[in-house]
This record gives C-alpha cells, sequence and structure tokens, in this order.
C-alpha cells in the first residue's frame, strides 16, 4: 500500500491515502494479470491528512488538513447521541439535495467505552423509505478501526444479491460489528458468520 501511495505520487504529484491505495494497486493487480481493460474510476475514501504518518513515510510529504478543517484539533470536543428522528430528517434532507441517491445509510454508533459500544445502523430508498437494523446495545469492541466500512460493504452486498434493503442494512449493520470484534480494518469475518449474526446469532467470528 505505502509502495502504491509512493509510485502515485511520483507520477502524477497526488496524495493517497491508505484506504484509496488499495483500490488503485488492486485496479493496477488486475491490468497487469490482462482482466481489467478500459477507464476505471477509484473512489477517494479519507482524505490524505487522516493518515499523515503513512502518507508522509510513504512520499516524504506530510498533508495537512483541508483549510476550512485546518483548526479541527483545536477545537473543544462535543459528543451528542442523536435521536433517530434526527437521522432521518437529515437523510431526507441528502435525499433531497442529491435526488439521483438511490440508496442512503449510516452506522448508528453510541459511545459508552472504548470497548462497549451501542451500535445499529440505518438505510433509505425512495421505495422503502427509512429501515433499521437489529440494535445491538452493549456491543464488547475489540478494534473500532474499519465498523463504519464493513458496514457498508455488507449493505452494498446485500443491495446487489437481491436482498430487500430490511435485509441488506442488517447485512451491513452485522459485518460492522464483526470486523470491531478482531483487530484491525480488514475484516476477517466470513459469509456465513455474516449471515448467521444478522439472523439472530452472536456477534462473535468463529475460529
Amino acid at each position: 500500500t505505502l509502495g502504491v501511495i509512493s509510485d502515485t505520487y511520483a507520477r502524477t504529484g497526488m496524495l493517497l491515502d491508505p484506504h484509496t491505495a488499495v483500490g488503485v494497486g488492486a485496479v493496477a493487480k488486475l491490468r497487469a494479470a490482462g482482466t481489467l481493460h478500459g477507464t476505471t474510476v477509484t473512489l477517494a475514501t479519507a482524505h490524505p491528512a487522516k493518515f499523515p504518518d503513512a502518507v508522509e513515510r510513504a512520499t516524504g510529504v506530510r498533508p495537512a488538513l483541508p483549510p476550512h478543517l485546518a483548526d479541527l484539533f483545536e477545537l473543544p470536543e462535543h459528543l451528542t447521541v442523536l435521536p433517530l428522528d434526527s437521522f432521518k430528517n437529515m437523510v431526507e434532507r441528502v435525499a433531497a439535495a442529491y435526488p439521483n441517491l438511490k440508496v442512503i445509510g449510516t452506522t448508528l454508533r453510541g459511545v459508552k467505552s472504548a470497548t462497549i459500544n451501542d451500535w445499529s445502523a440505518i438505510a433509505w430508498s425512495k421505495e422503502d423509505g427509512l429501515v433499521k437494523a437489529t440494535q445491538r446495545d452493549d456491543l464488547m469492541i475489540f478494534d473500532r478501526v474499519g465498523g463504519g466500512d464493513s458496514f457498508a460493504s455488507g449493505l452494498v452486498y446485500g443491495l446487489i444479491s437481491g436482498a430487500d434493503l430490511e435485509t441488506a442494512v442488517n447485512y451491513g449493520a452485522a459485518h460492522g460489528a464483526l470486523a470491531m470484534t478482531t483487530p484491525g480494518d480488514t475484516s476477517m469475518a466470513t459469509k456465513a458468520e455474516v449471515l448467521k449474526l444478522a439472523g439472530g446469532g452472536s456477534a462473535r467470528v468463529d475460529r
């Protein structure tokens, strides 16, 4: 991943974050193998300044926060747990502002401590309205990094496999929960484990 960041910066002057670099690297491998052709688009999923140490290690350049966020880490921290209606209103405003969006989803996390979170998720579509995943209170967290990414991938898997929105958002929430019971931001959960948890099983990876 650091090699992709370094190579991209040397060729284009563009700083990639590690998550985006994984996508760029995957495209390069598929092209080299002759299995991918034509124009591809890799979506940047984070700002390089979110991972300043990794980016600096790869390029020698320490990425700065965007100007409108330059004082972010100097501001006092506030945490407010929003009621579900607030999320519903937010989703409806986003849907109105971006009418081409088919599905909108987000996780619902109540942080009680570094190792205990309340966890759920919601998703919206024009056809189904707002649906909510199973609420999991007092979920034991090993490493919270990657929970949101795993939610998104589980949700997308459900949608492209033909599941209804409520089932898909439960796949996403289950995958996110399982990802946070293992170290690192890469999911170690299997499809069977995700389906088991989404169907009411335990948030525990079987090993």
